[in-house]
C-alpha cells in the first residue's frame, strides 16, 4: 500500500481564486482537474457499455455530452461543490479516466469519492493508484473526517479499488440504477484511520 502513496505536487497559477491548478503525481499516472480539450479522450470510455454498466447513464454517443458534462463539472468547481480530475497515463499523456471529489460543502465533512476508467487499463493497478492520490487529497486539503465510497455489489474491481486503498464496508442500500433495483455497497474510511495508513 505505501509503495501506491506517491508526492502530491499543488501550485498556485496565475487564475483568479478560489481556482488554483492543481497537480497529483503518481509513479504512472497524473491527476488534475478536468479540461474542455479532454473531451475526445474521454468520450473513448464513457461511451463503452462495458464500462458505465453499473453507473447511472448510458453511454455517451457523441462529443457534445461530454463536452456539457465538462462544462458542468468546472461550474460545480467553481462553486466548491465537488472536484473532478481527469486521469492521465503518463506514458502517453492520454485521458484513461477520471476521479470525482464530491459533497465538498457537506456540513458533515463527509466527502464521497467516485471514479472511472477507461476498459483496456484495468486490472492494473492504475485506478488504485489514482483514487488513492485523490483520497489523499481529500484529506489533506479539504480536510474532511470521513471519505466515503459506493459500488455496485457485483461490481468487484471497483470494490478492491476502495479496499485498496484503505476504506471498510459500512452497510449498504438499494437504488435504482436504469430502471433496475441494484444493491449498493457503502464503503467508509475515517481520518483517523487514514493517518494511520500514511503515516
Amino acid at each position: 500500500m505505501q509503495a501506491l502513496l506517491s508526492k502530491l505536487t499543488f501550485w498556485r497559477a496565475k487564475i483568479s481564486p478560489p481556482l488554483v491548478a492543481i497537480e497529483l503525481v503518481g509513479e504512472r499516472v497524473l491527476l488534475r482537474p478536468v479540461a474542455l480539450g479532454d473531451a475526445e479522450d474521454m468520450l473513448v470510455f464513457v461511451g463503452d457499455p462495458e464500462v458505465v454498466h453499473f453507473l447511472p447513464w448510458k453511454p455517451a454517443t457523441e462529443i457534445r455530452g461530454v463536452d456539457a458534462f465538462l462544462e458542468q463539472q468546472q461550474a460545480r468547481r467553481k462553486g466548491g461543490e465537488s472536484l473532478a480530475f481527469s486521469v492521465i497515463l503518463r506514458e502517453t499523456n492520454t485521458v484513461i479516466g477520471s476521479t470525482d471529489l464530491m459533497q465538498l460543502l457537506s456540513r458533515d465533512k463527509h466527502v464521497e469519492l467516485g471514479y472511472i476508467l477507461g476498459r483496456e487499463y484495468w486490472g492494473q493497478g492504475l485506478m488504485t493508484e489514482a483514487a488513492a492520490l485523490s483520497r489523499d487529497y481529500a484529506f489533506a486539503t479539504f480536510k474532511c473526517r470521513k471519505l466515503v465510497a459506493f459500488a455496485d455489489h457485483e461490481n468487484i474491481g471497483s470494490r478492491r479499488v476502495l479496499e485498496k486503498i484503505g476504506l471498510q464496508e459500512q452497510g449498504s442500500e438499494w437504488r435504482m440504477v436504469k430502471e433496475n433495483n441494484r444493491l449498493y455497497i457503502r464503503y467508509e474510511q475515517t481520518r483517523e484511520n487514514w493517518e494511520k495508513l500514511v503515516h
